[in-house]
């Protein structure tokens, strides 16, 4: 059980960085495509 509990912990923080590091691509291409816009205007 105590193992189960442990890989459930570690699979849980893996899923919270990536998610946050997807969020953080995303608001990072938001940014790059808007300023390339805003440039080729």
């Amino acid at each position: 059980m105590n193992t189960y509990l442990n890989i459930g912990q570690h699979f849980f923080r893996r899923i919270t960085i990536l998610s946050q590091y997807i969020h953080d691509c995303s608001q990072a291409c938001s940014f790059y495509s808007i300023f390339f816009v805003n440039m080729n205007v």
